[in-house]
């Protein structure tokens, strides 16, 4: 019986060193054969960076025990990144599971002449530091997603966020520029547009800073947005418990709606539109006001 439990006490011993040895060897994959494509989605938890460059390819690093089970590939003008969890064996999944585990290696380089949409899904992290222009760009984001920066310049952005994704963006030139956050996602925003559109709600929080034409903001929930920069005009409508913050946004005309128990801080130089039911609002400037109406809320002047 002594011999059983310490040979016992070896095997698992042994299985478990072989483990860690197994999952810390890497391999390298080299895609560079890859069809043309402009669009790009990583989920589970790779990290992938991605380069401007005159071809399309990309190169992985990865544990060698899931080398077999990464996926590369296009599909309508879209480079899928991700892992083919329903082929992965049990055991394979024990060795990155548990308090001890080791963390998968999964790294990615991506080289794509032009960026049009970028999708990021579970745990999956990407990152840039180029500039990518092009004809339109959408970016979306959920789960736990983070986009650690990218700099982009086009006509029409679409920017959506939702549950606990974050992400950095730098817009450099833009007509139209749409932003939708939901959940608990982070969004910091750098941007020169024409138009600006932010939709924060859930508990979401927008930080933004820059210059546009016209400001839109529509907030609700328990939702945090906190702006600086310049727009002539501001729209804000905000609802719930949210918080809108545009006292550094210097602004000429402001038309602000609020419901409920929403805050919004803002300033106006030359025109103020007031339609409050619940709610505080805080001017400053003097602008010309129009009350449209105040009912069981609060304006005050800074």
């Amino acid at each position: 019986m002594k011999h059983r439990f310490l040979f016992a006490i070896f095997a698992v011993a042994l299985a478990m060193f072989s483990g860690t040895a197994l999952s810390a060897q890497t391999r390298d994959l080299d895609f560079s054969n890859l069809a043309e494509f402009n669009g790009i989605e990583v989920s589970d938890s790779f990290e992938v960076t991605v380069t401007p460059s005159n071809f399309y390819g990309a190169k992985v690093v990865v544990d060698d025990v899931l080398s077999g089970f990464v996926m590369v590939y296009v599909k309508q003008k879209t480079l899928y990144i991700n892992l083919d969890e329903r082929k992965i064996p049990a055991q394979v999944k024990k060795l990155f599971k548990g308090r001890n585990a080791s963390k998968a290696v999964l790294r990615a380089v991506v080289q794509v002449p032009s960026l049009e949409a970028l999708t990021i899904r579970d745990n999956a992290t990407v990152s840039t530091n180029a500039e990518f222009k092009s004809n339109t760009f959408a970016l979306k984001m959920t789960d736990s997603g983070i986009l650690k920066g990218i700099n982009v310049n086009a006509p029409t952005i679409t920017v959506d966020l939702e549950k606990k994704s974050s992400a950095s963006v730098t817009v450099t030139t833009c007509d139209a520029l749409t932003v939708t956050t939901a959940g608990t996602s982070l969004l910091k925003l750098s941007q020169t547009s024409k138009d600006l559109q932010l939709n924060v709600k859930g508990s979401s929080e927008i930080e933004s800073a820059g210059d546009c034409i016209t400001l839109g903001v529509t907030a609700a929930n328990a939702s945090k947005l906190n702006a600086t920069g310049s727009a002539k005009t501001l729209n804000i409508n905000a609802a719930g418990s949210c918080e809108v913050n545009l006292s550094g946004v210097e602004a000429e005309e402001a038309q602000v709606v609020i419901n409920n128990a929403a805050k919004v801080d803002q300033s106006a130089s030359m025109k103020l539109s007031i339609d409050v039911t619940g709610g505080v609002l805080k001017m400053a400037g003097n602008p010309v006001i129009e009350l449209v109406g105040i009912k069981n809320g609060t304006v005050e002047r800074k």
